[in-house]
């Protein structure tokens, strides 16, 4: 078993399906996923790049709502926090700055009662980061995801930076590296099911 699971993907589209794939079709004694519990499996440290952060994806496929896509906005970002880290990003990294600028996402709680505690270890998105140089790139730290399900929403909140941040820069998204580090990469066979019967 690797103690990092580094992958590299072609854009964000690759990245979400590559993972999905893997994770549903993968099997532990070819160290394609670390467990496999009930009907959920996972990955460890997982270290994902992409070359270009190009990513467009019907959130509906997985049978996400727009207000599920609010909800999450609003938990884990703080607009004046965003603010300021795309000032910081503005007047300091446009061009070749140096330095990494990062956003912190919001401590979101825990809910519910026993078995059915949702976060129950803390936020699923921990920290955005955005560097110019050697090449403009964003990072996502998360603690988990479930591929197939909100990962795609993960990704779409990283895109939605990487575009505040494209404006401010001059840099086309499609120029700006993506890096993910996911302590724990998931996919459950309820949660995502909507991308398994869609494929």
């Amino acid at each position: 078993m690797s103690i990092i699971n580094a992958l590299q993907f072609e854009d964000a589209n690759a990245l979400h399906e590559g993972m999905c794939a893997r994770l549903m079709l993968g099997l532990a004694d070819r160290g394609d996923i670390d467990f496999a519990q009930g009907t959920e499996v996972g990955l460890h440290n997982v270290s994902i790049g992409i070359d270009s952060f190009g990513w467009e994806y019907d959130l509906k496929r997985l049978w996400l709502a727009e207000s599920r896509w609010n909800t999450m906005v609003r938990q884990y970002l703080d607009g004046p926090s965003v603010d300021r880290w795309l000032e910081s990003i503005d007047t300091r990294l446009k061009g070749k700055g140096r330095g990494i600028a990062v956003l912190r996402s919001n401590n979101v709680q825990g809910y519910g009662e026993g078995r059915a505690v949702r976060r129950r270890w803390g936020s699923c998105m921990l920290t955005f980061s955005y560097r110019a140089i050697p090449r403009p790139t964003v990072t996502m730290h998360s603690r988990t995801t479930y591929f197939g399900y909100l990962a795609a929403m993960d990704i779409t909140v990283a895109h939605a930076l990487a575009w505040e941040i494209s404006e401010r820069v001059g840099v086309p998204v499609e120029e700006m590296q993506f890096i993910w580090n996911i302590e724990l990469a998931q996919f459950h066979g309820f949660r995502s099911l909507a991308w398994a019967l869609g494929n």
